[in-house]
C-alpha cells in the first residue's frame, strides 16, 4: 500500500530540477497539453450550439414548458467548462510543472460529459460521443498507451455509474429525459438527431485531422532535422552517404553520369584560432551560402561532411564535360574557389571526380575524389583538381586518415 501511495505522489509530484533531456521531453508535453486545450474550444462549441438548437427546439414545441430548468442547469454546466478551459488556457504553463496535470485534464473531461450526459437526458443524452473525443485527445497526450486505456475504461465507467444511479433513482431523473423518450420519434427530433450525429462526425474529424496534421508536421521536422547540419543548414554527415549510394545505384542502373565534389577549407583551424569559435561559425555559414548560390538549385545537393568539410553531389554532370569551358563540374567548382577568395577571408581547395570515368562503385568514387583533394593541398591549396583512376593506385596520393570513406 505504501509503495501504491509513493508511485501516485510521483506521478502527481511537481517537477523541480530537469537535465536537458527531461527540458526536451517537458517541452513537448507542454506542447502537447496546449494542442490539447485549443482543441477542447471545438467541444465547448460543440456543447454550446447543442444548448442553441434543443433550446430553440424546446420554444416551438413547448413554449411554456418546465423543461427549461434543466438546460438552465445544462447552461451552467457549460459554462463552467468553458471556465475551466480558459483558466487551463490562461495558466498551463506553470501547472505543466505538474507530472500528473494530462491525467488530470482528461479525468476532469470525463467528469464535466458525465454530468452533461445527466442535465441532457441520461440514457437518452446524444453527448457519449463526447467520450470518443477526450479518449482522442488522450492518445495525443499521452506517451503511453496503458494511460489512454486508462482514460477510456473511465468513460466506460463514468457512463455506466450515471445509469446505475439514475435508474436506481440515486441520482434524480430530470424531466428532460422523459421528455427525449416520449418524443425520440417524432419527426422533428428525428432530424435534429441526424444533423446531431453528422456534426459529431465533423467534429471529430476536424480535431482527429488537427492532430495527425501536428504530428505529421513534427515529424517532417525531425525528418529534417535527422539529415540537416544546424549551423550550416546543409544536408549532414550521414545524408551524404545515404544519398551517394543512392546516385551511384541510379547512374548504374540508368547508365548516367555525375560528379562528386570535395572541398576543404584551407587553414580553417588556424582561423578558429586566430578569431574564435563564434567567428569560425560564422564563416562556415557563409562558405554554405557561396555553395548555395553557384549550385543548380533543386538538382546538385550540398553536404557538410565534417568540421570544415564540404561535398557536392551533381546528377547528370556527363563525363565529357567534366572540365568543359561552358558547364559541367570543374567549371562550377572553379567559381566556388574563385567566389570564396574573392569575398571572404580564407580558400578553399577542391577535387572532383567522376562516375563512372574515374569509378564505379560508391567507396572508389569517393576515395579519388578524396585523392583529387589531398594532392590540391600539398600542391600549395587554393585550387581545384581533376580526379583520375591512377591516383586510386598511387602510395604517394592515398588520402589521410581525415578523409577515409566511412559509408
Amino acid at each position: 500500500m505504501t509503495e501504491y501511495l509513493q508511485k501516485i505522489k510521483e506521478k502527481f509530484a511537481v517537477k523541480e530540477s530537469q537535465d536537458l533531456k527531461e527540458a526536451e521531453v517537458f517541452n513537448e508535453r507542454k506542447k502537447r497539453i496546449l494542442l490539447v486545450i485549443k482543441a477542447r474550444w471545438a467541444i465547448v462549441a460543440f456543447y454550446f450550439l447543442y444548448g442553441v438548437l434543443s433550446t430553440l427546439w424546446l420554444v416551438s414545441k413547448f413554449p411554456n414548458s418546465i423543461y427549461f430548468r434543466g438546460f438552465l442547469l445544462y447552461g451552467i454546466s457549460v459554462l463552467v467548462f468553458a471556465f475551466y478551459n480558459g483558466l487551463l488556457h490562461y495558466s498551463y504553463e506553470r501547472l505543466s510543472r505538474f507530472k500528473g496535470l494530462a491525467q488530470v485534464q482528461m479525468g476532469i473531461d470525463v467528469l464535466f460529459t458525465t454530468i452533461i450526459i445527466h442535465y441532457t437526458g441520461g440514457l437518452y443524452s446524444w453527448f457519449w460521443a463526447i467520450y470518443l473525443l477526450i479518449i482522442l485527445q488522450s492518445a495525443f497526450l499521452f506517451d503511453r498507451k496503458i494511460e489512454t486505456m486508462e482514460i477510456a475504461s473511465l468513460s466506460g465507467f463514468a457512463f455506466g455509474l450515471l445509469l446505475i444511479l439514475e435508474n436506481n433513482n440515486i441520482v434524480h431523473k430530470y424531466s428532460l429525459s422523459k421528455l427525449l423518450e416520449q418524443t425520440n420519434r417524432s419527426e422533428i427530433y428525428i432530424n435534429l438527431k441526424i444533423v446531431w450525429v453528422a456534426a459529431t462526425c465533423i467534429v471529430i474529424a476536424f480535431i482527429a485531422s488537427y492532430f495527425l496534421g501536428v504530428i505529421r508536421e513534427h515529424e517532417r521536422y525531425l525528418a529534417y532535422k535527422s539529415i540537416t547540419d544546424g549551423l550550416t543548414e546543409l544536408n549532414n554527415h550521414s545524408y551524404f552517404h545515404h544519398r551517394l549510394k543512392s546516385e551511384v545505384e541510379r547512374a548504374k542502373r540508368y547508365k548516367r553520369s555525375f560528379s562528386l565534389i570535395l572541398m576543404d577549407i584551407d587553414d580553417f583551424k588556424k582561423y578558429n584560432d586566430s578569431f574564435g569559435h563564434q567567428a569560425g561559425d560564422k564563416l562556415l555559414h557563409e562558405v554554405a551560402n557561396v555553395f548555395k548560390h553557384i549550385v543548380r538549385k533543386e538538382v546538385d545537393t550540398i553536404y557538410r561532411y565534417g568540421g570544415d568539410e564540404f561535398a557536392i553531389i551533381a546528377p547528370e554532370t556527363e563525363a565529357e564535360k567534366l572540365g568543359s569551358e561552358n558547364g559541367g563540374a570543374i567549371v562550377m567548382s572553379e567559381r566556388i574557389r574563385e567566389t570564396i577568395k574573392e569575398k571572404l577571408p580564407v580558400t578553399i581547395t577542391i577535387g572532383v571526380s567522376s562516375f563512372p570515368l574515374h569509378a564505379n562503385d560508391t567507396s572508389k568514387i569517393f576515395r579519388v575524389a578524396d585523392a583529387a583533394l589531398f594532392k590540391g593541398k600539398r600542391k600549395g591549396k587554393n585550387c581545384v583538381i581533376k580526379a583520375s583512376k591512377k591516383m586510386l593506385e598511387s602510395e604517394e596520393e592515398k588520402p589521410t586518415q581525415g578523409y577515409r570513406f566511412t559509408g
